[in-house]
């Protein structure tokens, strides 16, 4: 009985760190995606306002992505900001265009990147700067879009999967090893807050990853990964 209890609790933390270190690969790849795209493109003129950018988070080489920007007029005249859009790839490439906005309305405009636009073999990167025009500040914004080729999975089905089963994974493993300790008659060791802990700061990496905040996924990162290190090492203690 001791025996199986004890092979229902190794898998228990089997799939637990299996769905915390694919949670930590999914907000890593999306952090230094949006890492890069900060400094791609170098350090010119900012804008004074962040540009309401929107960007794929993955997609496939055989796909193609739509980057949208969302310009908004709340003067009562007509106006005609002109953007200047740059896009990474073997030779990059930069384009600018004048976007009218009718007088109290808003305007979606946006452009197509594709696999010919990769930049170190893996990653898209585009950077959009609006100018100041009569009535509209200056803004800019970066983003950085992750392309991985797993079994012909478009690059939508590879994110919401990887997040769907890394949260799987790590609620069915840390449910079977609390419930083996249950099953032993012990008390649920103290690490398990830890364990909590740790599946906190995965799922906020993800969402700040999602979201773009590469600084605040840094520091996810590397609260994971030392939260992790001091959970194993106290695993590998009480096994002495």
């Amino acid at each position: 009985m001791k025996r199986s209890i004890g092979i229902f609790r190794n898998l228990g933390l089997i799939l637990f760190f299996a769905g915390i270190l694919l949670g930590m690969l999914l907000f890593g790849g999306l952090t230094w995606a949006h890492l890069e795209a900060g400094f791609y493109f170098g350090f010119g003129v900012q804008g004074e306002t962040a540009l309401k950018l929107t960007c794929p988070h993955i997609m496939a080489p055989a796909e193609t992505g739509q980057v949208t920007i969302t310009l908004a007029n709340p003067s009562d005249r007509k106006v005609e900001p002109l953007v200047q859009v740059d896009v990474s790839g073997p030779l990059g490439r930069s384009l600018r265009e004048r976007l009218p906005v009718e007088a109290g309305t808003t305007r979606v405009a946006s452009w197509e990147v594709g696999a010919g636009d990769l930049a170190f073999g893996h990653l898209i990167l585009v950077k959009i700067y609006q100018f100041q025009s009569l009535g509209l500040s200056s803004a800019d914004g970066s983003c950085g879009i992750l392309v991985l080729n797993l079994a012909g999975l478009s690059g939508e089905a590879i994110y919401y999967l990887t997040a769907a089963i890394s949260l799987l994974a790590g609620a069915i493993g840390f449910i079977l090893w609390a419930v083996s300790h249950r099953l032993n008659r012990e008390p649920i060791p103290h690490e398990a807050g830890g364990m909590l802990l740790l599946a906190a700061m995965v799922g906020i990496g993800v969402v700040v990853g999602t979201l773009g905040w590469w600084m605040a996924g840094l520091l996810a990162m590397a609260a994971s990964l030392l939260l992790t290190v001091i959970l194993i090492a106290r695993r590998i203690n009480a096994g002495r």
